[in-house]
């Protein structure tokens, strides 16, 4: 049985992307069959860590969702191109980086239940181990939804006071969700932060375990979204807690 796996923020920039793109990846390297959908329509990107040309992309999400393609024309086997070696089978799910296309969904929408069909298509079509969906940053109506949908909820944020308050509005609504693991990460935290404090204070104010925190990462800010972090340095403290994540998750 597929379990799904929601990334998620109250902000843009808070790793989502780079985060669901490592997670996949090593679950690929388990000999899992993943997917990774690109449900953040509004701000894509997924596909570019993959070394993905956006005008290489024949479908995108976006021709599904305005009912031009059926689901599976849009899928990508990256396997091959990600590791010759791996065991796993690893899919891609795009959505258009073009700004008249990301102009047209931010203008009239898209229908949140074609698009909560076409999730439940690809895990049929598929037989996938897993799941992920990066979702928009956010509270609204059509991100919710796509929450409310999944197994496993993994909402990151970075140690910023702003950030914090708006997250904690984010955790108080996805707590009225019946999802069955729901999983706090703190992203970009330099080492004079003390962690334990930090991590006292979240489970007890925000009342949400803490699945991790991400130190800081130069590496990370090098890469600059030209691969994914934890295939280009698996032997990192990084790539380590996002290994301890998912042994949270399976």
């Amino acid at each position: 049985m597929t379990k799904i796996i929601s990334i998620h923020s109250f902000r843009g920039g808070a790793g989502k992307t780079n985060l669901t793109a490592s997670l996949a990846y090593l679950l690929f390297k388990e000999g899992k069959k993943v997917a990774i959908i690109d449900a953040d329509i509004g701000s894509p990107g997924v596909h570019v860590l993959f070394g993905l040309d956006s005008d290489s992309l024949e479908y995108t999400l976006n021709d599904y969702l305005w009912k031009r393609v059926s689901i599976d024309k849009i899928v990508l086997d990256v396997s091959q191109t990600i590791d010759p070696d791996g065991t796993g089978k690893l899919y891609i799910i795009p959505s258009s980086l073009s700004m008249s296309d990301i102009a047209r969904v931010l203008r009239e929408g898209y229908d949140s239940n074609l698009l909560i069909q076409g999730f439940y298509q690809v895990n049929k079509d598929l037989d996938l181990d897993y799941l992920l969906i990066d979702t928009h940053s956010g509270i609204e109506e059509k991100t919710l939804l796509i929450l409310a949908m999944c197994d496993v909820l993994l909402t990151i944020m970075r140690p910023d006071k702003q950030v914090y308050q708006g997250t904690s509005v984010a955790l108080e609504v996805e707590k009225q969700m019946d999802i069955p693991v729901r999983l706090l990460l703190l992203n970009k935290v330099l080492p004079a932060i003390d962690t334990d404090s930090v991590k006292k204070e979240i489970e007890s104010v925000l009342e949400v375990p803490l699945g991790g925190i991400l130190p800081f990462s130069e590496e990370m800010m090098l890469l600059g979204s030209e691969g994914i972090f934890s295939k280009e340095y698996p032997d990192h403290p990084l790539t380590k807690v996002f290994q301890d994540v998912l042994e949270k998750v399976k």
